[in-house]
């Protein structure tokens, strides 16, 4: 920004700048803004702490899909959930119950995808067992393995090396 304090000079990725430079999120990432973090930091309450910044395109005037843009970076990044952590003091049994309900939504969506492996597993069986009773009855040997193989790539599944 100049010294009127018009935005002309950096634009609108200027402002997304400065409004998200003090939430943590890595620097490496979007790239950085170190001439005006170091010369806005201080008012924006940065302090002497080392600053980082989210930078986001904004192409034809869309800034609400920037921000949106914005958003879901530093959600990716747990940028807001570090931000909040620095906004207030938490008791220490407040952060166990949050690190338990975090935790168990980790084995829960452990769970969920053991589960849905073993489901799409099973399904892949059926559909070779089903190929196996429909086609081994009126096909030869060799067709037989093609068709197979044509069914499971088309399913992308390995196929079969050695019909028993």
């Amino acid at each position: 920004m100049n010294q009127s304090g018009s935005s002309s000079e950096y634009g609108i990725k200027s402002i997304l700048c400065l409004a998200t430079h003090s939430l943590g999120v890595s620097q490496g990432l979007w790239g950085q803004r170190a001439g005006l973090v170091s010369q806005y930091g201080s008012m924006l309450g940065a302090g002497n702490q080392q600053v980082r910044n989210v930078m986001v395109e904004v192409t034809n005037d869309n800034l609400e899909r920037a921000i949106r843009k914005m958003k879901r970076r530093l959600k990716d990044d747990n940028g807001i959930k570090l931000l909040r952590e620095r906004q207030y003091f938490r008791k220490p049994s407040e952060l166990k119950v949050l690190a338990r309900k975090e935790r168990d939504k980790r084995i829960a969506e452990k769970a969920f995808r053991a589960k849905l492996k073993w489901i799409t597993a099973r399904q892949a069986k059926l559909i070779r067992e089903a190929l196996l009773h429909h086609t081994s009855s009126y096909l030869s040997r060799s067709l037989y393995i093609s068709t197979i193989a044509e069914c499971l790539r088309t399913l992308s599944l390995p196929a079969p090396t050695q019909i028993q």
